[in-house]
């Protein structure tokens, strides 16, 4: 009796070279510049007295990166000044950062006397 080898199947190597295709590279956007962030300066205050009425006058600070604004509302003694801190183009407000301020016209008001107390 005559043995024959057995018959497997194997794989066979195939004569043409296979290819990976690289996806081709898209161009990048234009680099957008970051964005620098700033924290704002707490505004100040300073108490205009007269004789016969006051004032609270709120000092926003000059900030590179900020805007503020004011809006007043009241009048005397009821008057309450609040100040909001946003970034200017180009910044952007820090994370965590204050932005709004109130300051009451108390603040600067005695009334004990009618006059300023600040």
């Amino acid at each position: 009796m005559t043995a024959e080898p057995s018959a497997s199947s194997s794989p066979s190597a195939s004569s043409t070279p296979t290819s990976t295709q690289t996806p081709s590279a898209t161009p990048s956007p234009t680099a957008t510049p970051t964005a620098i962030p700033v924290t704002p300066v707490v505004p100040t205050i300073s108490c205009k007295v007269g004789t016969v009425d006051f004032s609270i006058v709120v000092n926003n600070p000059t900030m590179t990166g900020v805007v503020y604004t004011q809006t007043s509302t009241g009048s005397e003694t009821t008057e309450v000044v609040t100040v909001t801190a946003a970034a200017a183009p180009g910044y952007i407000i820090a994370p965590g950062a204050t932005t709004a301020w109130t300051f009451p016209a108390t603040l600067c008001y005695d009334p004990g006397t009618g006059g300023g107390g600040a």
